[in-house]
């Protein structure tokens, strides 16, 4: 189970998230909400949390700081940041000072889920339209997919079903489908088999990977 905290001064933001994640289907829980860092520093010990999800811009403070003062104050939290803001700056930045990952809030809820479950594993989800740090080692990081994208496609490529992508991603068949036709018209091609033959050709996908 992933315990959340989120700092955030948006109530349309957090009653959203709220809403978005149910423990019994997710396995995801918002158990506490704040507006400031400072907030979430006066008050750690009265929540149990594994995860901090941060607005990127917080009225009155700096992003950088504020992810300074919470890995100092909180240093065995692992921090992603939920923002509208989808520039390279910001997320070379927030790469910069330590966060986990960067979400930005035009992301679907199978891809918010899929990255909360993977920053609360240990791993580092930064995806930049120039450079990529992935823990995929089979994929190639200059490609117009994000990483939730890369990781359908690949499992395309190892010869997954929809059914068997969506075991393995936590996800239903059906959501699979609509995603495999967003990178398709990405690709601008109109099979999976020529999204496949698409991303060994534009070495997306290496060789080692089939």
């Amino acid at each position: 189970m992933i315990n959340i905290v989120i700092i955030e001064d948006h109530p349309v933001i957090i009653d959203g998230l709220k809403q978005m994640f149910h423990l019994s289907n997710d396995g995801i829980k918002i158990v506490g909400d704040m507006k400031s860092v400072d907030e979430l520093i006066e008050r750690k010990g009265s929540y149990k949390f594994n995860l901090i999800l941060l607005d990127l811009y917080l009225p009155g403070t700096d992003a950088v700081e504020n992810i300074q003062k919470l890995k100092s104050a909180i240093p065995d939290k692992p921090i992603v940041i939920y923002t509208g803001e989808d520039s390279d700056y910001w997320r070379k930045r927030m790469f910069a000072a330590g966060v986990r990952a960067y979400i930005t809030k035009n992301a679907v809820k199978e891809e918010i889920k899929f990255t909360l479950l993977k920053v609360s594993q240990g791993e580092l989800f930064i995806k930049l339209k120039t450079d990529l740090y992935s823990p995929i080692p089979t994929v190639n990081s200059d490609n117009q997919f994000n990483q939730y994208q890369m990781e359908v496609i690949k499992l395309l490529c190892e010869d997954n079903n929809q059914e068997t992508i969506g075991k393995i991603m936590g996800t239903t068949k059906s959501n699979v489908e609509k995603l495999l036709k967003q990178i398709r018209q990405i690709a601008k091609t109109k099979t999976n088999t020529g999204l496949i033959k698409y991303c060994y050709e534009q070495g997306i996908i290496h060789t080692s990977a089939k």
